[in-house]
């Protein structure tokens, strides 16, 4: 008789052990899936951001090749009648 109490009792203590067990699995769970939600929340924010930087590069690659345009044609067109005065005497 004793046995089948000591049977017992160890079953009801697995049986606890294995609801903690499932508890904690469960939170785990749970954690791991906000994780995943923050996470697609923060590639969101980075394609946005990257988005952002990208069109604002461009922007400023094309203000800089304008000036860069601008720059050297005032420099051809202040040099020219330098140049053509050069030729002239020659």
């Amino acid at each position: 008789m004793s046995a089948d109490v000591e049977v017992r009792e160890r079953l009801a203590r697995i049986e606890g052990i294995l609801s903690q067990m499932d508890k904690r699995l469960n939170h785990v769970e749970t954690e791991i899936q906000r994780l995943h939600q923050r996470m697609d929340r923060l590639e969101d924010r980075m394609d946005r951001l990257r988005e952002s930087l990208t069109a604002r590069i461009d922007r400023l690659f094309k203000w800089m090749v304008t000036l860069l345009a601008s720059i050297w044609v005032t420099v051809i067109a202040s040099l020219l009648p330098l140049i053509l005065k050069l030729l002239a005497l020659l």
